[in-house]
């Protein structure tokens, strides 16, 4: 199994996240079916940590430990004293605290990186539409269990007719809460209590979505427009004459402009918005999350970067989210 994507599964698994994972008939399964498919029916602990000295008898780090799994005794990474472990199912849980609706919510969920990332993906119940388009809102939720990082909780909106992940940073609405492994992870009911008072910014950040969609939707684009917006975001180098350059650097910018602007003219599932800021907007997301070209590495194959970046965020900056700032000013 590829160190990126260790298990998952993908609700209602038309293109199912670019064809990675187990594919499920169901949209949605409750957090007790999703922790079984997703293959996190696992816990971790934090276990004191060892080093050799020179004269070949270990001794203890502390106040350094390690996090392991228990079921096959992999580390996932050093901690210190204070660090609490939040396990898979607590996950699941606490999410169901959240939202409190007591249905089946949870679309999608798995472990990458050989299982020091979790995540979840929670179907909200409001339905969102932007220029008639239907656009489906979730709480994505992560979990790091090598001590490199916070449990996060986001708003994530999927277009839903290209699967496309929109996870616009719409002007003055929060997108994310976190919490730190901690001991206040002992009282969940509090937790989630103070994690629904802040993801009180969910309902408010689907609303400014919405409204920030609907503006791009209703705004016209010039081609003259749209090739400026290109240009600054994929400059074309030139040379001393202001001619294009003829090297490698050159053409691979020329490509990319030609695949965006090709999804823009020419995508189906723009049609409806063919010419407007919003199109272009999508072009652009499109064009990040299934166009742009991904090399397989030791992290994984294209594929399953391709998901980690869409999920997670792209570690090269989100070129949908430099095209949305200038999209708004």
């Amino acid at each position: 199994m590829s160190a990126a994507l260790e298990t998952g599964f993908f609700g209602n698994g038309e293109r199912a996240w670019h064809g990675l994972g187990t594919v499920i008939p169901e949209d949605v399964v409750t957090a007790e079916r999703a922790l079984e498919l997703a293959g996190l029916d696992w816990e971790v602990e934090k276990v004191p940590a060892f080093v050799d000295s020179f004269d070949g008898e270990g001794f203890d780090t502390a106040p350094f430990h390690a996090i392991r799994r228990r079921s096959d005794g992999q580390v996932f990474g050093p901690v210190g004293d204070y660090y609490r472990e939040v396990q898979n199912v607590e996950g699941f849980a606490f999410i169901d605290e959240v939202l409190a609706d007591g249905g089946a919510k949870f679309h999608t969920a798995g472990s990458l990186e050989g299982g020091k990332c979790v995540w979840m993906l929670a179907r909200l119940p409001e339905e969102i539409f932007i220029a008639g388009e239907q656009v489906m809102p979730f709480l994505f939720f992560t979990n790091r269990h090598d001590g490199k990082g916070a449990v996060k909780v986001a708003c994530t909106p999927v277009r839903v007719v290209c699967a496309n992940t929109l996870a616009m940073a719409v002007h003055g609405a929060k997108r994310t809460w976190s919490a730190r492994h901690l001991s206040q992870w002992d009282n969940p009911e509090a937790l989630a209590a103070s994690a629904r008072q802040t993801l009180g910014f969910a309902e408010s950040y689907f609303e400014a979505f919405i409204k920030a969609g609907e503006k791009l939707a209703t705004t016209k684009m010039t081609s003259k427009q749209f090739q400026a917006l290109l240009d600054q975001l994929i400059p074309l180098p030139l040379d001393e004459s202001g001619a294009l350059r003829d090297d490698r650097t050159a053409r691979n910018a020329s490509e990319m402009q030609d695949a965006i602007k090709a999804i823009y003219l020419n995508a189906p599932n723009l049609e409806n918005v063919r010419g407007t800021r919003w199109a272009a907007y999508n072009a652009v997301a499109e064009y990040g999350e299934w166009v742009r070209p991904v090399r397989a590495t030791k992290v994984g194959n294209a594929d399953e970067q391709r998901f980690s970046r869409a999920m997670l965020g792209d570690p090269q900056g989100a070129m949908a989210d430099k095209a949305l700032a200038l999209l708004t000013v």
